[in-house]
């Protein structure tokens, strides 16, 4: 009887005595076993990046945002119907109500001497840092006073002060925000970049500054009372669907809002957004998977086609061995071990090659959300296995049932 070390010696023996067509009967593996590597790897670094990004604001937040047709020329401001009243009015009709923030987002034009660059300011208010958990890297967060006042104070994203301050302090340095000057109270904790945006390319400032400095002598839709959006956190978490509908009784009453279809806002739940993403993610990673499986197919009817070969060639080798007292079994597990050994070694090379890849392009490209998921390692290596003895399992059973005599007359 053929021990396992005798039969994996024998495996390699093989392999070698046909070395470039066992290089190209692998040539599938590899390829199948890299492609999901590679691909696992972008959607796992997709997937971080967007869940840090939603982990990053309070669990029960709910945001309202304001809808209205856009207009010619008209990019970032939609105002819609949201006024400063209705941030009292949710506070007091909606149950468990913690806190009620308010923001207006605008593109505009920023100058530091003769440095010019163009990015969104945020107007806030005091409720802002707590609720989105933004922190200060460098100078000091806004002061309630300032924010009430609407001073001419700003906070920079870490993209925004290199752009415009390159290594230089930017603390206390006057910019202008679409001509009007303002002050750099602080710079942002880096977040780096979210979907489809840069989150370091903003600026932050004081709510009625935004509202009235800024844009209040040439925005006509942004009025000294518009919001375009409501931030509203609870005490504690609940029934988001709830607390959604709840929501939309208060706005509804007070906009006299007739039907869903007609309303001028969206209510946006993060945990809705969160389970949303990892649904979507979910799917995402089937689709790799059925992508790079179809690799793994080919390479596996590669490695049954040249076991099939094997058996024909060594027909006199397996009547010899049969005819001195080997086993069917015996002859089973030899061939199988071949198949598993030939698939083990393809998907190393593999692993080894999407590794590589995924590192150079870490290398390459550091903004790329990718990084090395180690499930798919061992879900690769797992295949490549599985795929050894699944494609092995028929060779092995046709030269096991050679009958001897027959075997040995073969030329």
């Amino acid at each position: 009887m053929l021990s396992l070390p005798a039969a994996i010696e024998s495996a390699i023996s093989s392999i070698r005595s046909s070395f470039l067509r066992s290089i190209l009967t692998m040539l599938g593996i590899v390829i199948g076993i890299t492609s999901v590597i590679v691909m696992n790897s972008f959607g796992t670094g997709l997937q971080d990046l967007v869940l840090k990004q939603l982990k990053t604001y309070d669990d029960t937040l709910i945001m309202v945002v304001a809808q209205a047709p856009a207009k010619a020329g008209q990019t970032l401001s939609q105002p819609g119907s949201l006024r400063d009243s209705d941030l009292s009015t949710l506070s007091r009709a909606v149950p468990e109500v913690d806190q009620v923030g308010a923001q207006v987002r605008e593109a505009v034009k920023l100058t530091k001497e003769d440095r010019h660059y163009n990015s969104v300011v945020l107007g806030i208010d005091e409720s802002f840092f707590e609720m989105s958990k933004w922190h200060i890297a460098d100078g000091r967060p806004l002061e309630k006073s300032e924010i009430a006042s609407g001073a001419k104070v700003v906070l920079l994203g870490a993209t925004v002060r290199d752009k415009l301050f390159g290594d230089r302090q930017a603390v206390g340095e006057k910019i202008r925000v679409n001509g009007t000057p303002m002050v750099v109270a602080g710079v942002l904790e880096s977040k780096g970049a979210g979907v489809g945006m840069d989150q370091d390319d903003i600026v932050l400032a004081p709510l009625n500054a935004v509202r009235r400095r800024i844009f209040g002598d040439f925005a006509s839709d942004l009025t000294s009372d518009s919001l375009q959006a409501v931030w509203v956190t609870f005490k504690s978490r609940g029934d988001t669907a709830e607390r959604i509908e709840a929501i939309e009784r208060v706005l509804d009453r007070r906009h006299t809002v007739s039907d869903d279809r007609s309303r001028p806002y969206t209510v946006i739940s993060m945990t809705e957004q969160l389970r949303n993403y990892q649904k979507a993610f979910g799917a995402f990673s089937i689709a790799l998977a059925g992508i790079a499986s179809i690799s793994l197919i080919v390479g596996g009817i590669g490695i049954m086609n040249i076991m099939l070969v094997n058996v024909s060639e060594r027909k006199r080798e397996i009547g010899l061995r049969m005819a001195i007292g080997a086993s069917s079994s015996a002859i089973r597990r030899q061939f199988l071990t071949e198949a598993a050994i030939m698939c083990v070694i393809a998907g190393m090379v593999g692993v080894l090659a999407g590794c590589a890849i995924v590192l150079g392009l870490q290398s390459a490209l550091p903004e790329w959300p990718i990084s090395i998921a180690c499930d798919s390692v061992l879900l690769g290596l797992g295949v490549s296995c599985a795929t050894g003895v699944l494609f092995g399992i028929l060779p092995a059973i046709k030269a096991s049932r050679l009958p001897p005599v027959a075997a040995l007359r073969y030329e």
